[in-house]
């Protein structure tokens, strides 16, 4: 843990991560029918013991995961997006779709150079640095989705295609309130923007209803991967994204080791949910409502505040305070690092924003 003067410099440190990420990959046996080098491999074991930052990306995480071909190939595009060595070579015997933030690309069947593709998915850099990049179609892990990871039957846009007229212009107005909601953030909070950057790096948009509720989900298989209702108050659409980037965050420490003693097995009333959690759940709960009080804090100082954006984030506090207290009863279930963790958010975050 690093000292800092606020929270959005305080960075849980990836070093587990990328150690955990390189051993996967050294097991990593990519479809044999893609012919892929032996190099691909060397190259990514390589980049995760440096602690490459492009490493920490869905595409990749969705491999160490569950690899299929779809995934494999799109890992090996992204290397070779992402480093300077000729990778070689690729045969796809079938269709496929490569992924970049842009959108990618259909490639019927043959034998590809990975560079070739690698230039068709990166493109020159936008006036604006985007926070996140918007995935609807869910192309950056591929589909189907492992079960569990949403919970929702046809959650999805790509459920809804060939999308009527109608959908579509709900769409596009979805992902321009979500690209202007995170410039608002870049231009008022940077040091926000940054720290969400740099756990979240791609949002899957959920299909709406028209229901009330604003849905948002990550998943700990899929680090840097959020699911997202896309239309909603700028303030909304951010609370979301720092709500799900401070989950990214507590699963990159959890690489160390448990936070809860793994043979403490009982269950605590949650601030977020009906049901009773584990208390590994209870600590989720107020890692994300830390930092989420801290942006109200940061974003009603900086554009002002009114009598619902007061009762918001007073509300936000007593949810945190909820969980805090939870946790600190139950401390002595939580290890050595749960506690250091519970410490530095409540030093670090917590009097922040009290």
């Amino acid at each position: 843990m690093c000292a800092a003067d606020n929270p959005w410099s305080w960075r849980i440190s990836p070093r587990h991560w990328y150690a955990l990420s390189a051993s996967r990959l050294e097991n990593w046996a990519p479809e044999r029918s893609l012919g892929l080098s032996p190099s691909v491999r060397d190259r990514l074991v390589a980049a995760a013991v440096a602690e490459a930052p492009w490493l920490y990306h869905p595409v990749a995480c969705a491999v160490m995961s569950r690899p299929t071909i779809g995934r494999d190939l799109r890992l090996a595009v992204w290397a070779a997006a992402n480093m300077e060595d000729d990778l070689g070579e690729v045969t796809l015997e079938t269709p496929e779709w490569i992924w970049g933030p842009e959108g990618g690309a259909s490639l019927d069947p043959g034998r590809y150079a990975l560079c070739g593709l690698a230039e068709q998915i990166c493109s020159p850099p936008d006036e604006f640095e985007r926070l996140v990049e918007l995935d609807p179609w869910c192309d950056s892990v591929g589909l189907p989705l492992d079960e569990g990871v949403v919970n929702t039957p046809e959650w999805g846009w790509p459920h809804r295609q060939p999308l009527t007229a109608e959908d579509e212009q709900r769409l596009r107005r979805g992902l321009v309130t979500f690209l202007e909601a995170g410039a608002r953030l870049h231009r008022h909070l940077p040091t926000c923007a940054d720290w969400v950057r740099h756990s979240t790096k791609v949002v899957v948009p959920l299909y709406s209803c028209g229901g009330q509720r604003f849905r948002s989900g990550s998943c700990a298989s899929l680090p840097g991967l959020v699911f997202s209702d896309l239309e909603g108050p700028h303030e909304q659409i951010l609370e979301t994204l720092v709500h799900e980037s401070a989950h990214h965050w507590l699963i990159i420490a959890e690489a160390e080791g448990p936070l809860v003693d793994p043979s403490h097995y009982a269950s605590y009333a949650s601030p977020l949910r009906q049901d009773p959690r584990p208390l590994r759940g209870i600590f989720l709960a107020f890692h994300a409502l830390a930092f989420m009080t801290a942006f109200y804090h940061d974003w009603f100082r900086a554009l002002g505040a009114g009598e619902k954006q007061r009762q918001l984030q007073m509300q936000t506090r007593a949810l945190r305070d909820d969980a805090c207290a939870t946790l600190n009863r139950a401390r002595s279930a939580l290890t050595d690092l749960g506690r250091e963790l519970l410490d530095t958010t409540t030093a670090r975050v917590v009097a922040y924003a009290d």
